[in-house]
């Protein structure tokens, strides 16, 4: 099982220290701005436990993978450590606008629904192909179907208001209390580390 560890009021020029320290450990790093100024830091610990088999349909334990095995996590961690979110106002942030480039919708804005192209953006870095939609529940039909999930691996839920064609979509970080963690962007406007109910899963997804 995961373990979280959260550290407070941290000043900025201790960041990379700490984040660091962190890291070393084995730790997924989310950096979280607090009004004063300082940030918050919260680290997940995974456990490692196995890799994925040849099989069409894998089965195997959660958490199994390091970032060798899934080189699209390494960039979505990249991603999380820049804080990266969505500006308010007029303004656009230029990374999320980088995000959607990498689909056939290229939004030019940091409005638009981005979980998807955020995923394909962290492919496209790793050098593997995703679908190229912004389109959450593109993600369906990716790649090969796991039994069970696997560190990295793409989880697609269920949307709760906006209709059967919508959805979500994210990378898997570990369950706890009936709720899956994916680490993913668009999740409270901005890249971020969260739980959803493990009952809106549709799909947990790897590469071909």
């Amino acid at each position: 099982m995961n373990r979280i560890e959260e550290k407070f009021d941290i000043p900025r020029e201790s960041l990379e220290e700490k984040i660091g320290d962190f890291e070393f450990d084995g730790a997924v790093v989310s950096v979280i701005p607090q009004p004063d100024g300082h940030f918050t830091l919260r680290a997940v610990f995974m456990e490692q436990s196995g890799a994925p088999s040849d099989s069409r349909t894998v089965s195997s334990s959660p958490l199994a993978i390091d970032s060798d095995m899934a080189p699209w996590l390494t960039a979505a961690k990249r991603e999380l450590s820049l804080d990266v979110g969505e500006i308010a106002g007029s303004d656009h942030n230029p990374r999320i606008v980088a995000y959607h480039a990498t689909t056939s919708l290229s939004a030019t804005d940091d409005e638009t629904p981005w979980c998807s192209s955020f995923i394909n953006f962290c492919m496209e870095e790793a050098g593997v192909h995703g679908t190229g939609s912004a389109l959450a529940r593109s993600w369906t039909g990716w790649g090969r179907s796991l039994s069970d999930p696997l560190s990295g691996c793409v989880v697609v839920l269920n949307s709760l208001t906006r209709g059967p064609e919508a959805g979500h979509v994210g990378f898997y970080m570990g369950e706890k209390n009936g709720k899956v963690h994916l680490l993913g962007g668009n999740q409270g406007n901005r890249v971020s580390i969260a739980p959803f109910e493990k009952t809106r899963v549709i799909a947990y997804r790897w590469p071909d």
